[in-house]
Protein backbone atom coordinates (compact mmCIF):
# COMPACT_ATOMS: atom_id res chain seq x y z
CA UNK A 1 0.00 0.00 0.00
CA UNK A 2 1.37 3.42 -0.89
CA UNK A 3 -0.15 6.03 1.13
CA UNK A 4 0.55 9.84 0.33
CA UNK A 5 -0.09 12.92 1.96
CA UNK A 6 -2.08 15.90 0.22
CA UNK A 7 -1.07 18.91 1.19
CA UNK A 8 -3.41 22.02 2.19
CA UNK A 9 -1.61 23.91 -0.65
CA UNK A 10 -3.54 22.04 -3.32
CA UNK A 11 -7.64 21.93 -4.10
CA UNK A 12 -9.76 18.90 -3.82
CA UNK A 13 -13.22 17.37 -4.13
CA UNK A 14 -15.80 17.94 -1.79
CA UNK A 15 -16.20 14.66 -0.81
CA UNK A 16 -13.82 11.17 -0.63
CA UNK A 17 -12.86 9.52 -3.85
CA UNK A 18 -13.14 5.34 -3.19
CA UNK A 19 -12.31 2.85 -6.24
CA UNK A 20 -10.46 -0.16 -6.48
CA UNK A 21 -8.06 1.69 -8.30
CA UNK A 22 -7.67 3.91 -5.45
CA UNK A 23 -8.77 6.40 -2.91
CA UNK A 24 -8.40 9.82 -1.85
CA UNK A 25 -9.53 10.70 1.37
CA UNK A 26 -10.70 13.86 2.10
CA UNK A 27 -11.25 14.97 5.55
CA UNK A 28 -11.29 18.74 7.51
CA UNK A 29 -7.79 17.36 9.51
CA UNK A 30 -6.15 15.18 7.06
CA UNK A 31 -6.39 14.45 3.31
CA UNK A 32 -4.54 11.46 2.07
CA UNK A 33 -4.44 8.65 -1.11
CA UNK A 34 -3.91 5.30 -0.61
CA UNK A 35 -2.84 2.60 -3.08
CA UNK A 36 -2.59 -0.94 -3.65
CA UNK A 37 -0.16 -2.02 -6.17
CA UNK A 38 0.13 -5.04 -7.56
CA UNK A 39 4.11 -4.88 -8.68
CA UNK A 40 6.73 -2.24 -7.67
CA UNK A 41 6.31 -0.70 -10.90
CA UNK A 42 3.32 1.06 -10.72
CA UNK A 43 4.87 2.86 -7.63
CA UNK A 44 8.40 3.61 -9.22
CA UNK A 45 8.96 6.45 -11.63
CA UNK A 46 12.97 5.19 -12.96
CA UNK A 47 14.18 8.88 -12.20
CA UNK A 48 16.03 10.40 -9.02
CA UNK A 49 13.85 13.95 -9.42
CA UNK A 50 10.14 12.77 -10.17
CA UNK A 51 8.10 10.89 -7.41
CA UNK A 52 5.00 10.61 -8.90
CA UNK A 53 4.68 6.93 -9.89
CA UNK A 54 2.02 5.93 -13.17
CA UNK A 55 -0.67 4.87 -10.39
CA UNK A 56 -0.70 7.57 -8.03
CA UNK A 57 -0.22 9.66 -11.62
CA UNK A 58 -3.96 7.65 -13.04
CA UNK A 59 -5.64 8.43 -9.15
CA UNK A 60 -5.20 12.27 -9.03
CA UNK A 61 -5.66 13.02 -12.90
CA UNK A 62 -8.82 11.26 -12.70
CA UNK A 63 -10.17 14.01 -10.00
CA UNK A 64 -8.56 16.69 -11.52
CA UNK A 65 -9.81 16.33 -15.11
CA UNK A 66 -13.38 15.39 -13.29
CA UNK A 67 -14.03 18.79 -12.20
CA UNK A 68 -17.66 19.71 -12.84
CA UNK A 69 -17.05 22.89 -15.01
CA UNK A 70 -14.63 24.96 -16.30
CA UNK A 71 -14.61 27.34 -13.62
CA UNK A 72 -13.98 24.47 -11.21
CA UNK A 73 -10.11 23.93 -10.56
CA UNK A 74 -9.19 20.41 -8.67
CA UNK A 75 -5.20 20.73 -7.99
CA UNK A 76 -4.39 18.12 -5.88
CA UNK A 77 -0.96 18.51 -4.25
CA UNK A 78 1.04 15.05 -3.14
CA UNK A 79 3.71 15.28 -1.24
CA UNK A 80 5.56 12.65 1.72
CA UNK A 81 4.64 8.78 1.02
CA UNK A 82 5.19 5.79 2.59
CA UNK A 83 5.08 2.23 1.60
CA UNK A 84 2.69 0.06 4.10
CA UNK A 85 1.80 -3.36 4.24
CA UNK A 86 -1.59 -3.63 4.73
CA UNK A 87 -3.24 -7.63 4.24
CA UNK A 88 -5.70 -8.07 1.05
CA UNK A 89 -8.58 -8.85 3.31
CA UNK A 90 -8.52 -5.14 5.34
CA UNK A 91 -11.59 -3.05 3.58
CA UNK A 92 -9.18 0.26 3.06
CA UNK A 93 -12.34 2.56 2.68
CA UNK A 94 -13.57 1.71 6.32
CA UNK A 95 -13.37 3.97 8.65
CA UNK A 96 -10.99 1.78 11.30
CA UNK A 97 -8.95 1.60 8.42
CA UNK A 98 -8.91 4.95 7.38
CA UNK A 99 -7.64 6.08 11.17
CA UNK A 100 -5.20 3.53 11.33
CA UNK A 101 -3.67 4.83 8.19
CA UNK A 102 -4.00 8.54 9.01
CA UNK A 103 -2.59 7.83 12.36
CA UNK A 104 0.38 6.03 10.50
CA UNK A 105 1.15 8.65 7.67
CA UNK A 106 1.28 11.20 10.59
CA UNK A 107 3.61 9.65 12.85
CA UNK A 108 5.71 9.30 10.04
CA UNK A 109 5.58 12.80 8.41
CA UNK A 110 6.33 14.06 12.20
CA UNK A 111 9.90 12.46 12.46
CA UNK A 112 10.48 13.63 8.66
CA UNK A 113 9.76 17.10 9.49
CA UNK A 114 12.38 16.55 12.37
CA UNK A 115 15.44 15.97 10.37
CA UNK A 116 17.67 18.87 10.07
CA UNK A 117 17.66 18.44 6.19
CA UNK A 118 14.05 19.32 5.68
CA UNK A 119 13.29 22.65 3.89
CA UNK A 120 11.47 25.20 6.07
CA UNK A 121 9.10 25.60 3.03
CA UNK A 122 8.08 21.85 3.74
CA UNK A 123 6.27 23.36 6.77
CA UNK A 124 3.13 24.09 3.82
CA UNK A 125 2.45 21.10 3.65
CA UNK A 126 1.29 20.44 7.56
CA UNK A 127 -1.97 19.19 7.73
CA UNK A 128 -4.37 21.05 10.07
CA UNK A 129 -4.56 18.07 12.26
CA UNK A 130 -0.81 19.01 13.09
CA UNK A 131 -1.67 22.58 13.34
CA UNK A 132 -1.35 23.52 9.54
CA UNK A 133 -3.40 25.51 7.26
CA UNK A 134 -7.24 24.39 6.70
CA UNK A 135 -7.84 22.51 3.47
CA UNK A 136 -9.52 24.05 0.74
CA UNK A 137 -12.27 20.47 -0.05
CA UNK A 138 -14.96 22.94 -1.83
CA UNK A 139 -14.40 21.43 -5.02
CA UNK A 140 -17.72 19.27 -7.18
CA UNK A 141 -16.61 16.59 -9.31
CA UNK A 142 -18.36 14.92 -11.84
CA UNK A 143 -18.05 10.94 -10.19
CA UNK A 144 -19.46 9.49 -13.39
CA UNK A 145 -16.28 10.52 -15.19
CA UNK A 146 -14.05 10.18 -12.58
CA UNK A 147 -14.61 6.78 -12.15
CA UNK A 148 -14.65 6.50 -15.81
CA UNK A 149 -11.41 8.16 -16.23
CA UNK A 150 -9.86 5.60 -13.62
CA UNK A 151 -10.87 2.61 -15.41
CA UNK A 152 -9.88 4.10 -18.78
CA UNK A 153 -6.39 5.20 -17.82
CA UNK A 154 -3.98 2.45 -18.55
CA UNK A 155 -0.46 2.32 -17.03
CA UNK A 156 1.49 0.60 -19.54
CA UNK A 157 0.58 3.71 -21.79
CA UNK A 158 3.73 5.53 -21.12
CA UNK A 159 3.02 8.74 -23.36
CA UNK A 160 -0.45 9.36 -21.88
CA UNK A 161 1.35 8.96 -18.25
CA UNK A 162 3.88 11.12 -19.11
CA UNK A 163 1.44 13.47 -20.15
CA UNK A 164 -0.75 13.44 -17.44
CA UNK A 165 1.73 13.79 -14.90
CA UNK A 166 3.19 17.13 -16.35
CA UNK A 167 0.01 18.17 -16.09
CA UNK A 168 -0.30 17.59 -12.40
CA UNK A 169 2.85 19.13 -11.88
CA UNK A 170 1.85 22.15 -14.26
CA UNK A 171 -1.35 22.62 -11.45
CA UNK A 172 1.11 22.15 -8.25
CA UNK A 173 3.39 24.88 -9.67
CA UNK A 174 0.35 27.30 -10.20
CA UNK A 175 -0.33 27.13 -6.53
CA UNK A 176 2.78 29.30 -6.63
CA UNK A 177 2.67 32.31 -8.87
CA UNK A 178 6.11 33.07 -8.84
CA UNK A 179 6.76 29.40 -10.40
CA UNK A 180 3.80 30.16 -13.35
CA UNK A 181 7.10 29.97 -15.98
CA UNK A 182 7.80 26.35 -14.59
CA UNK A 183 3.98 25.55 -14.53
CA UNK A 184 4.00 26.80 -18.25
CA UNK A 185 7.33 24.60 -19.03
CA UNK A 186 5.21 21.41 -17.79
CA UNK A 187 2.37 22.41 -19.96
CA UNK A 188 4.38 22.47 -23.08
CA UNK A 189 5.52 18.44 -22.35
CA UNK A 190 1.65 17.66 -21.65
CA UNK A 191 0.78 19.33 -24.56
CA UNK A 192 3.73 17.40 -26.83
CA UNK A 193 1.94 14.21 -25.48
CA UNK A 194 -1.60 15.27 -26.12
CA UNK A 195 0.16 15.83 -29.92
CA UNK A 196 1.53 12.96 -30.06
CA UNK A 197 -1.63 11.55 -28.50
CA UNK A 198 -3.78 12.71 -31.14
CA UNK A 199 -1.20 11.39 -34.48
CA UNK A 200 -1.47 7.85 -32.55
CA UNK A 201 -5.41 8.13 -32.60
CA UNK A 202 -5.16 9.62 -36.46
CA UNK A 203 -3.19 6.68 -37.58
CA UNK A 204 -5.50 4.25 -35.88
CA UNK A 205 -8.49 5.88 -38.05
CA UNK A 206 -6.48 5.01 -41.21
CA UNK A 207 -4.78 8.94 -41.80
CA UNK A 208 -1.50 8.47 -43.51
CA UNK A 209 1.21 10.52 -42.34
CA UNK A 210 -0.84 13.21 -40.15
CA UNK A 211 0.35 16.21 -39.67
CA UNK A 212 -0.16 18.94 -37.32
CA UNK A 213 -3.34 20.91 -39.34
CA UNK A 214 -5.13 16.97 -39.10
CA UNK A 215 -4.32 17.45 -35.28
CA UNK A 216 -5.65 20.71 -35.15
CA UNK A 217 -8.97 20.19 -37.12
CA UNK A 218 -8.91 16.74 -34.85
CA UNK A 219 -9.33 18.83 -31.49
CA UNK A 220 -11.58 21.18 -33.06
CA UNK A 221 -14.02 18.73 -34.64
CA UNK A 222 -14.42 17.24 -30.92
CA UNK A 223 -14.44 20.30 -29.25
CA UNK A 224 -17.42 22.24 -32.09
CA UNK A 225 -15.12 24.73 -33.75
CA UNK A 226 -16.44 25.31 -36.65
CA UNK A 227 -13.27 27.51 -37.95
CA UNK A 228 -10.36 25.72 -39.73
CA UNK A 229 -7.11 24.72 -37.98
CA UNK A 230 -4.18 26.23 -38.68
CA UNK A 231 -2.22 23.99 -36.89
CA UNK A 232 -2.25 22.41 -33.31
CA UNK A 233 -2.14 25.19 -30.49
CA UNK A 234 -0.31 27.20 -33.07
CA UNK A 235 0.59 30.56 -30.86
CA UNK A 236 1.52 27.54 -27.96
CA UNK A 237 3.37 26.09 -29.80
CA UNK A 238 5.35 29.63 -30.85
CA UNK A 239 5.55 30.30 -26.87
CA UNK A 240 7.28 26.56 -26.45
CA UNK A 241 10.02 27.58 -28.95
CA UNK A 242 10.57 31.05 -27.70
CA UNK A 243 10.77 29.87 -23.90
CA UNK A 244 12.83 26.93 -24.24
CA UNK A 245 15.08 28.43 -26.35
CA UNK A 246 16.45 31.54 -25.90
CA UNK A 247 17.24 32.11 -29.12
CA UNK A 248 14.82 31.20 -32.47
CA UNK A 249 13.81 31.98 -34.82
CA UNK A 250 11.45 34.47 -33.04
CA UNK A 251 14.42 36.49 -31.53
CA UNK A 252 16.67 36.49 -28.51
CA UNK A 253 14.45 36.90 -25.46
CA UNK A 254 16.01 37.96 -22.32
CA UNK A 255 12.75 36.92 -20.25
CA UNK A 256 10.55 33.59 -21.63
CA UNK A 257 7.63 35.84 -23.65
CA UNK A 258 4.59 33.77 -21.45
CA UNK A 259 1.81 35.57 -20.80
CA UNK A 260 -0.57 34.81 -17.74
CA UNK A 261 -3.83 34.32 -19.37
CA UNK A 262 -1.80 31.99 -21.83
CA UNK A 263 -0.70 29.61 -19.11
CA UNK A 264 -3.82 29.39 -17.55
CA UNK A 265 -5.57 28.78 -20.70
CA UNK A 266 -3.46 26.50 -21.81
CA UNK A 267 -3.78 24.33 -18.73
CA UNK A 268 -7.71 24.68 -18.83
CA UNK A 269 -7.58 23.55 -22.67
CA UNK A 270 -5.50 20.57 -21.77
CA UNK A 271 -7.33 19.39 -19.57
CA UNK A 272 -10.13 18.91 -21.21
CA UNK A 273 -8.18 17.42 -24.57
CA UNK A 274 -6.76 14.84 -22.37
CA UNK A 275 -10.35 13.99 -21.17
CA UNK A 276 -11.88 13.54 -24.47
CA UNK A 277 -8.48 11.60 -25.51
CA UNK A 278 -9.06 8.99 -22.47
CA UNK A 279 -12.86 8.97 -22.52
CA UNK A 280 -13.78 9.80 -26.30
CA UNK A 281 -16.12 12.13 -25.20
CA UNK A 282 -16.79 15.89 -24.33
CA UNK A 283 -19.05 17.11 -21.80
CA UNK A 284 -21.26 19.86 -22.48
CA UNK A 285 -19.73 22.06 -19.89
CA UNK A 286 -16.25 21.38 -21.67
CA UNK A 287 -17.54 22.64 -24.94
CA UNK A 288 -16.90 25.97 -24.70
CA UNK A 289 -13.31 26.98 -23.82
CA UNK A 290 -12.07 25.21 -27.00
CA UNK A 291 -15.76 26.53 -29.09
CA UNK A 292 -14.85 30.20 -28.43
Amino acid sequence: MLLTLLSPVGSYPQESLISRQGCIFISNEICFSALRFRTSLQIETHSEVDRLGSAEVRLLSAAMLAAKSYYVTVRPYPTHSLVLSVPSGIRISSRQARKKMADILVRQFKREMDHSYRSPSESLHVPPLLGGNSYDTSRELDWERCHSLLRRIVLSDKLLVRGLGALLKANMLLHFYEFAEAAGMQLFVAMEASFRLVLRELNSQGVKNPTNIDAGNFIHKAFGVATPAEGYFVDDYANRIMTMHPESRFGTWAHAPLQADDVLELNENLKNLFGFLILKTVPRYHLDPLGG
